[in-house]
């Protein structure tokens, strides 16, 4: 298969962010880190696998914790987290 080249620019911080993922997943280089990733967000549209990182995975088992401890959530305080949370990812998306 004829592979292409495709170069990025990133951040500073976007770098360091890769560095930090690529290694706490057990890659040694940032840049094919960063390279799987782009590749499995158009390589195949049905498949989230790249999403689900330990970090993400840590997070929602400790809303699962969460959850378990209190209950659960009322159909208003999952309105109103959604909104917060679509609120905050509009604010960092946003240029």
């Amino acid at each position: 298969m004829a592979m292409r080249e495709i170069r990025i620019q990133v951040t500073e911080a976007e770098y360091s962010a890769a560095v930090a993922r690529a290694k706490s997943e057990g890659w040694a280089d940032a840049e094919e880190y960063a390279a799987s990733l782009v590749r499995a967000e158009i390589g195949d549209a049905d498949s989230f696998d790249h999403i689900f990182t330990p970090e993400y995975l840590e997070k929602l088992e400790a809303i699962s914790a969460e959850m378990d401890l209190r209950g659960g959530l009322t159909p208003e305080e999952v309105d109103h987290r959604l909104e917060e949370t679509k609120k905050a990812w509009r604010a960092k998306n946003s240029a």
